[in-house]
């Protein structure tokens, strides 16, 4: 696993599937769950943090740097893999609500640069226009055009 240090020689050789019923035991408790989200950069064992990262992303509000961490581990081919066999069919919605999760988290930030003077339209009937200072005239012009009426 690419995201974490190696594990510690004692887990090893050994199934990781009880460690892993426990962990989410303990993230059905409030406070526990606090807590390992305050050690979890101390979590050494790279399944056991993969497992606590997908479980902790799942809450209401996910801590940033859990999606950080588990976006860098959905950029690994070994962890991605690792985190597809942990969630099975449902991976490729994990997968999509992670990477929404990490976009909403960054924060685009909008800052104002530079104003500009915006005149869309320039002021009516102060250029280019039609005015006629004699319309009557003009009228009498268009009306002496007409077609002799039959």
């Amino acid at each position: 696993m690419s995201c974490c240090r190696s594990p510690k020689p004692d887990l090893k050789d050994r199934d990781l599937y009880p460690f892993l019923a426990l962990s989410a035991g303990l993230l059905s408790h409030k406070e526990s769950r606090e807590v390992g989200l305050k050690s979890f950069d101390e979590i050494a064992h790279p399944v056991l943090k993969l497992s606590w990262a997908a479980m902790l992303v799942r809450q209401s509000d996910p801590p940033r740097k859990i999606t950080c961490f588990l976006k860098k581990a959905l950029d690994s081919p070994a962890d991605a893999k690792t985190l597809a066999a942990m969630m099975g069919p449902g991976f490729s919605s994990f997968k999509k609500s992670v990477n929404d999760g990490y976009e909403k988290g960054r924060g685009n930030v909008v800052e104002l640069v530079r104003t500009h003077r915006t005149e869309a339209l320039p002021e009516f009937s102060t250029g280019f226009d039609y005015s006629f200072t004699k319309p009557r005239a003009f009228a009498k012009w268009i009306v002496s055009r007409r077609p002799p009426a039959r």
